[in-house]
């Protein structure tokens, strides 16, 4: 048995313990060369010592060559110097340039950097494999290959000219395909690429200065060109008039018609509505009606004769309608009827405006809960309109029966009458069926409810007597009459006609008299005083002279309102 050793850097395979081994170079020693000596030692050698035998091999470096790395060119180039080298033990060899694919031709095929010039089939076939060899002492020859893309020119398509609506986004969709696939939009507008000039699909909002130009041409380059010029294409936009949408809306309430009115420009050829609650029309000026109180998305397209369109699009707030209705109390003849309005709204209305017709030409625009005066009995129609803040309407009729009032009279037994003296007083009233409820007002703060009452005056004067009368319906009538309230004659006992302002004279109390004489005697039974009128009395003198202290005697004689005679007689103390 033996073992190899080297005192090189290589290594022993499969094994340094087996006589018939192989020696595998190292990479260094396969590139510098140079002496390797190989050892072979006995083992197992008991006690003798080991033998050994060395071997000497000159390991001589192969050529080194290098056709450079891999790279990419443009068809446009033509003819491309390589960059490739050749050397053997450290010095420079003579290299053998060779085409593995191509049909291109070297300038010289045994120099390190030869230029080649491109075939047709080269740049056809898009690339070129080339390969450079270089030989040294031993049989096979080093060779290295380099791989070159032909880059072909990339097809760029911007589009074709066309011509479009004023109104409408520029859309631009280019096409560029090759080794690059990018671009860049350009334009000679002053308008904005939306949302990117370097997008191929992109969009052009054009600016007014684009417009009054009336066309904008675009140009579309290949980026990304691998050193390679760009490749560019042009697209021209013309630029035709559009029509410019707008309409207006009258009032909007539910179940109302609702006027929609064209406010568009330019040389309109067809309108188109959308109403928002599945309503369409064609017409210019259309009428519609919304069924339900909501805001609304109303779209109007209109289309010019060119073919160029324009839309607009308004919200519309269909406002409820108020629901009108009323009541009333007390309908009757020349007494006030009162209305009620009850008319409602949905939340976020109100209603500001009452407009009432009462049916016999009465009306009232102003109050909310009017009253009104029938002059006639009998059925009358009576609508209310009501108006919301909105502007929207609502109305109703509902039938008034104006009840006949009942006709109010009474007498009176005794008129004019005495004080203290009872008066009858019958109620008269017609129909005399339908009144209930009787009302007296005696006119010296006393009152009745009785149909037939009684009463008495404590005081003399006129008194205004009121009889109120209701019937069934609430429906009153009232009436007033006076009556006279008269005392019987009265005679002071005494009087003091001093001129002191106080009790100088006397005169006959009561009344009021139709008739009356007064007369005065002295105790010799002249008559030193008569007076038919009440006003006038005895002032204490006879024949211009005071009439001494002493008792008069007096008679009276007193014709009443009420067809009584009163006739008296007494005596009357004169005091100075």
């Amino acid at each position: 048995t033996g073992i190899w050793s080297t005192n090189g850097t290589g290594y022993f395979a499969p094994s340094d313990t087996i006589f018939n081994t192989n020696y595998v170079l190292s990479a260094s020693e396969m590139a510098t060369g140079g002496l390797v000596t190989l050892t072979l030692t006995s083992t197992n050698n008991g006690l003798c010592a080991a033998v050994m035998n060395t071997l000497s091999i000159n390991i001589i470096p192969k050529p080194v060559v290098t056709a450079g790395a891999d790279y990419t060119t443009c068809a446009s180039a033509i003819v491309f110097t390589l960059n490739g080298s050749a050397t053997f033990q450290s010095a420079a060899t003579t290299p053998t340039w060779s085409v593995v694919s191509g049909t291109g031709a070297f300038s010289n095929i045994n120099v390190p950097n030869p230029t080649y010039s491109m075939s047709v089939n080269d740049t056809i076939q898009g690339y070129v494999i080339l390969v450079i060899s270089a030989q040294g002492i031993c049989p096979n020859a080093e060779t290295d290959t380099v791989r070159i893309d032909i880059l072909k020119l990339p097809y760029v398509n911007a589009g074709i000219n066309t011509t479009i609506c004023d109104n409408n986004m520029v859309a631009l969709s280019g096409t560029i395909t090759g080794f690059t696939g990018t671009g860049q939009w350009s334009s000679s507008g002053t308008g904005t690429f939306t949302p990117s000039s370097s997008s191929l699909t992109t969009g052009y909002n054009p600016s007014g200065g684009d417009l009054l130009t009336g066309s904008v041409t675009f140009t579309l380059a290949s980026t990304n060109n691998q050193g390679c010029n760009s490749v560019k294409d042009t697209l021209k936009i013309t630029f035709k008039n559009s029509p410019v949408a707008n309409f207006s809306i009258g009032n909007a309430c539910v179940n109302s018609p609702v006027f929609f009115s064209d406010g568009s420009s330019g040389s309109i050829a067809t309108q188109s509505w959308d109403f928002g609650d599945g309503g369409t029309s064609i017409s210019s000026n259309p009428i519609h009606t919304y069924s339900l109180a909501n805001i609304y998305t109303v779209t109007y397209t209109v289309t010019s004769s060119n073919g160029c369109t324009d839309t607009v699009t308004k919200s519309i707030q269909i406002n409820s309608l108020p629901n009108a209705n009323f009541t009333y109390t007390n309908a009757c003849q020349s007494l006030p009827a009162y209305f009620q309005d009850l008319s409602t709204i949905s939340v976020g209305s109100n209603i500001v405006s009452w407009d009432w017709n009462f049916g016999d030409t009465g009306i009232d625009t102003i109050n909310k809960n009017p009253t009104h005066i029938y002059a006639t009995p009998g059925l009358y129609i009576v609508s209310l309109i009501v108006t919301s803040d909105k502007g929207c309407v609502d109305n109703i009729q509902l039938p008034v029966n104006v009840n006949p009032k009942p006709k109010a009279e009474f007498g009176m037994t005794n008129n004019p009458t005495l004080a203290l003296e009872t008066v009858y007083f019958n109620d008269f009233s017609t129909p005399t069926n339908s009144v209930v409820a009787w009302n007296w007002n005696f006119g010296d703060q006393s009152f009745s409810t009785a149909q037939n009452p009684t009463h008495f005056y404590l005081n003399q004067g006129s008194y205004y007597v009121t009889l109120t009368v209701a019937d069934g319906n609430g429906c009153r009538d009232s009436i007033t009459k006076s009556i006279e309230v008269t005392l019987l004659p009265l005679v002071p006992t005494a009087f003091s006609p001093n001129k002191d302002g106080s009790n100088d004279v006397l005169f006959v109390r009561g009344g009021p008299f139709e008739k009356m004489k007064f007369r005065v005697y002295n105790s010799w039974g002249e008559m030193i005083f008569e007076s038919e009128d009440q006003k006038v009395g005895w002032d204490g003198t006879w024949r211009g002279a005071d009439s001494p202290i002493g008792v008069y005697v007096w008679v009276l004689d007193v014709d009443m309102f009420n067809n009584k005679s009163v006739k008296k007689t007494g005596d009357v103390t004169l005091l100075r």
